[in-house]
């Protein structure tokens, strides 16, 4: 079988991009979903940071679980990338963390399509982030005609041709509230394990429609130097080495290998 190709917005993160075969898919929705410490908000803010400021490609973010001003804390960085970019309107922060907007109370969307509309119109934004948009849900007994407004929101989205990433909380291995049902056309799950002392996190791509993606859970890190995912069962054994022999040091070891290892292999 081969996919279509289809056109995709590139992360920027390390790794990422080589097990989604490019990146994000462009003009679409990405849902990342995980538990608490999983990095969801952190590979989300690097896509609109490595777009604005590598990609020539501004973006919004939308934050319903913190304030504008934690976040910027957050994420700050000793160029202070962050603060520069929101100065020169590369990126915004739309800030819903406070009280909930009273159009969510009747199940529709419209005040929050004003307000995005309106930060895509200002960076000129080609890229939105949703941070934490579960919350949607949070003291909603009928669930169902917020996801349909969710639909409509998505679809509102892709017409405006913004590629567009939700993260989303965890609730037994599925995102919460059944969003991964329906809602993107690529969804990335994160874990953060522990075997004994010692803690991982791990990235899977569940599906990631009209494209083909690694299938593994690949390990992953954050530091201050940002997020590095290690495709490590990806990697090709396809490249050159020399004819050139190094010696081990070890006369009888040099003597099994036939005169030692060669120079920029891997032993």
């Amino acid at each position: 079988m081969r996919f279509r190709s289809i056109e995709k917005s590139p992360t920027g993160i390390k790794g990422l991009d080589m097990v989604t075969g490019g990146g994000f898919p462009q003009g679409r929705n990405t849902l990342i979903y995980g538990g608490p410490g999983t990095g969801k908000t952190f590979i989300a803010v690097e896509f609109l940071l490595n777009g604005a400021s590598y990609y020539g490609e501004p973006g919004v973010l939308v934050s319903f679980d913190e304030p504008a001003d934690n976040i910027v804390e957050n994420f700050q960085s000793d160029d202070r990338i962050l603060e520069k970019l929101i100065k020169d309107d590369k990126i915004f922060i739309e800030d819903v963390s406070g009280a909930p907007d009273p159009s969510i109370g009747s199940y529709s969307l419209d005040a929050l399509k004003i307000r995005i509309g309106d930060a895509v119109k200002t960076t000129r934004a080609s890229r939105v982030v949703l941070d934490k948009v579960d919350s949607l849900f949070d003291g909603v007994s009928d669930r169902g005609p917020l996801h349909m407004e969710l639909r409509h929101l998505i679809s509102w989205l892709n017409g405006m041709g913004v590629t567009s990433v939700f993260t989303a909380g965890d609730s037994g291995g599925k995102p919460t509230h059944g969003l991964e049902d329906y809602i993107s056309d690529c969804v990335i799950h994160l874990t953060h394990t522990f075997d004994g002392e010692v803690g991982t996190r791990h990235m899977r791509i569940v599906k990631y429609r009209g494209s083909g993606h690694g299938l593994n859970r690949y390990p992953f890190l954050i530091n201050e130097r940002g997020i590095s995912i290690f495709p490590i069962t990806s990697l090709k054994l396809d490249y050159s080495v020399s004819r050139e022999l190094v010696s081990t040091g070890i006369p009888d070891l040099d003597d099994m290998l036939g005169g030692g290892v060669y120079r920029g292999s891997s032993v």
